[in-house]
């Protein structure tokens, strides 16, 4: 069995045992022991040297990925916050993320620096603090904080408390007494500067709605976005767009590796320099989950090409998802985690399966591929869509056919609108065009259908989706999606 294949295979099997670690209870922990204490006694009688090796290396990555996810689990249980609720504290901590505002509040995350009075605190536990909207505070900055700790809320549709502990946060302060120190200068606090200038620069160019949408889209301000505006993206099946995704990063890249190698550099220099710029991109659109997945894998997959060697899409993939769980695996529950990795996954895998059904659709400037790539990453998220959120658009293809050929020009347009405000002229149509549309969509009475399903669904959904692409693979009699 070759090397690639057994790599691919372990890399599946760290991701699972963080999975395990996370989710499953004593007994099916027991169950899966013995399943793989099983496989083990297989693998020494086998006589087949690549199955067996196949075995050893899964069970050894299984194993380090499961104690990786359990020592998230013990960070979680060792905090001294989460059980010192009521307590009045005063701290002093250095404010870590960018602050955000909602409805009128402050939103910093505080890193915990030293506890001068209250429970007693590792330093570098985080909490959330609710502050006024002025003063503004930046990020870096040093502040005394006293007030009250507190636990996060469990809503009747949705865990804040659960979500915040995957963030390593566990209790909250509302409007506590704020003093700032001091504040320090670093390379991210300039990109956030940055971020903020050229957010201001979308905001001056155009309408509200229109600032919102291109300042997500850009910049990843999803944060700003109405509560209306959502909505009518959500039931128009174009919430994805307020996402950084695999499109950004590749126009990024694409120009970035051209202007290197057009000024002199050599490949290598330019992939390097393209690196980290691509690093310096992350940090000006937040770090977000599809950005730092589209960007692992565009790097990967240009790292390859440069050094001559081939790589599987569908490998990239999965190593990707391994290096995002390894240094953070509570990204497995995240809900973007799992729609970012799920949709690029369904283009890659059932791209072929539909390109052999849809064969006879014509092309039509492009919108055959257009339609597929939608169809592929719908398919694919459906099951979670519904389950987290309840409903799904049952327009989305229709509406991404008229959306999708247009965004490269919509990014490209806007990118250059930042530097020069010409350009906002062209992509202000383009925006209005893009309001219409989702405007359109949303309010059309049986454009989303409410459901409600459970993981058994789930399950027997994705079982159906695999046997679909086991069968296509046999009746075709080729090599396909690295397997």
């Amino acid at each position: 069995m070759p090397f690639s294949k057994i790599f691919l295979f372990s890399c599946i099997a760290f991701i699972i045992g963080i999975f395990s670690a996370l989710m499953l209870q004593k007994t099916q922990l027991i169950l899966l022991g013995f399943l793989f204490l099983s496989l083990l006694g297989f693998s020494f009688l086998s006589r087949d040297r690549g199955i067996r090796w196949l075995i050893i290396f899964c069970l050894a990555l299984f194993i380090l990925g499961f104690i990786r996810g359990n020592f998230t689990l013990i960070e979680i249980l060792n905090s001294g916050l989460q059980n010192f609720n009521g307590v009045q504290i005063v701290l002093e901590g250095i404010v870590s993320k960018e602050p955000e505002f909602v409805k009128g509040n402050q939103k910093l995350v505080i890193k915990i620096d030293k506890i001068i009075r209250g429970p007693a605190s590792e330093a570098g536990e985080k909490i959330l603090v609710y502050a006024p909207p002025c003063p503004r505070y930046h990020y870096s900055d040093r502040l005394r904080l006293s007030g009250v700790l507190e636990e996060p809320p469990i809503f009747d549709d949705f865990d804040y408390k659960s979500y915040l502990k995957r963030k390593g946060i566990f209790a909250l302060v509302y409007e506590p007494k704020i003093e700032k120190l001091s504040s320090r200068e670093s390379l991210y606090k300039k990109i956030l500067n940055l971020r903020e200038e050229l957010s201001l620069r979308i905001e001056q160019s155009y309408s509200k709605e229109q600032a919102q949408l291109l300042g997500a889209m850009l910049l990843g301000k999803k944060n700003e976005l109405s509560k209306e505006l959502k909505e009518k993206l959500n039931f128009s099946g174009l919430r994805h767009l307020t996402a950084i995704s695999g499109l950004h990063t590749v126009i990024l890249i694409n120009a970035l590796m051209y202007l290197f190698l057009a000024i002199g550099l050599w490949r290598k220099q330019a992939l390097l320099a393209t690196a980290v710029f691509i690093f310096i991109f992350l940090m000006l659109t937040g770090f977000q989950i599809s950005a730092i997945r589209a960007s692992i894998m565009a790097l990967l997959l240009f790292s390859a090409q440069l050094f001559g060697r081939l790589a599987s899409p569908e490998r990239v993939i999965v190593f990707a998802a391994l290096l995002m769980l390894f240094i953070n695996p509570y990204l497995f529950l995240e809900i973007g985690f799992q729609l970012s990795f799920l949709a690029v996954i369904g283009i890659s895998y059932f791209s072929p399966l539909f390109r052999d059904w849809f064969k006879n659709l014509p092309e039509l400037w492009g919108l055959k591929e257009v339609f597929i790539i939608t169809l592929c990453a719908q398919i694919t998220t459906l099951p979670i869509l519904v389950y987290n959120f309840g409903y799904f658009s049952l327009l989305a293809i229709i509406s991404n056919l008229l959306i999708l050929p247009i965004l490269p020009f919509v990014l490209i347009l806007g990118f250059l609108s930042l530097l020069f405000k010409p350009f906002s002229f062209f992509c202000y149509f383009l925006l209005v065009y893009f309001l219409e549309v989702i405007d359109f969509f949303s309010k059309l009475s049986f454009s989303v259908l409410h459901l409600k399903i459970g993981w058994i669904f789930i399950i027997l959904f994705y079982c159906l989706l695999l046997y679909l692409l086991v069968s296509f693979k046999r009746k075709n009699k080729f090599r396909y999606a690295g397997f």
